[in-house]
């Protein structure tokens, strides 16, 4: 059988709930055998959409495969398949990887203040491995729109960021507030995109398997289709650690980070 794509990353909140049920209303006109869904997050009412899509679904008895992450928030679980990698895992071997280098102080960066559950295990799994350390401190997670601020209140060594694309703008803040990485402070991200080998420096992230995520996507869906009463499944992949420039050899104990951030006369 012929694949159908659709994109909708690109409609406003406005459009996204009329064009997303569209979407899948003409998918089940054209009698898909089943969807490949990655849920709406990052939105007001995402939670609402996600549900309002996967009934369209339900109701026409058309299996569904999550892609990437839950549409349930964490401990929460819906009723599908999802395939992708351990978010709570990863976020604990970017602080396990930071504390062997000597980092102390780690904060959490992610685009909004609203996490999606992917963000939400991530964060967690950071905060796992950090609190486990006696002589360490999690300092919390923050937007990036107020990371400046928090940089020189909280003076961390290590910022670890919920994905490449956020890390890539925090080292560019970093580097205006004089702050030199790793020297003065190391930086992590999640994902492993092509921009993760395009930043000065080089960025240490998680890599995201995406071939074998959607390998095995497609495999849970066949198996899902063969036998529908099957319970949900929870399929992730091995993520490994990508080691590159931002997190050098390792973080002085005795530096003195506050003397390397200058003060800025604009918000962020």
């Amino acid at each position: 059988r012929p694949l159908l794509f659709a994109d909708t990353s690109f409609f406003s909140d406005a459009d996204m709930a009329k064009r997303l049920s569209g979407v899948a209303r003409s998918f089940v006109e054209q009698r898909v055998a089943g969807v490949f869904y990655h849920p709406v997050d990052f939105r007001d009412s995402s939670n609402g959409l996600n549900k309002r899509v996967t009934d369209v679904f339900k109701s026409a008895n058309i299996p569904l495969v999550l892609i990437d992450c839950d549409m349930s928030a964490p401990p929460a679980t819906s009723e599908f398949d999802v395939v992708g990698i351990d978010n709570m895992a990863a976020g604990w071997r970017l602080g396990d990887h930071c504390l062997s280098l000597g980092a102390r102080r780690v904060l959490f960066v992610s685009m909004f203040h609203e996490f999606s559950a992917n963000v939400q295990l991530r964060c967690a799994g950071l905060r796992s491995a950090i609190v486990a350390q006696p002589k360490a401190k999690f300092l919390g997670s923050v937007s990036l729109s107020d990371m400046s601020d928090c940089i020189k209140r909280k003076r961390p060594d290590a910022v670890v960021c919920s994905s490449d694309t956020v890390a890539a703008q925090v080292l560019k803040r970093l580097s205006g507030l004089g702050v030199r990485v790793p020297e003065d402070m190391i930086v992590a991200g999640v994902n492993d995109l092509p921009v993760a080998t395009l930043t000065t420096p080089t960025l240490t992230t998680i890599h995201q398997p995406c071939f074998d995520i959607a390998r095995t996507a497609f495999e849970t869906l066949e198996s899902r289709l063969a036998d529908p009463s099957m319970p949900p499944r929870r399929i992730y992949l091995p993520a490994p650690l990508v080691v590159r420039e931002s997190t050098g050899k390792g973080v002085g104990q005795k530096r003195q980070f506050v003397k390397t951030v200058k003060p800025t006369k604009h918000k962020e």
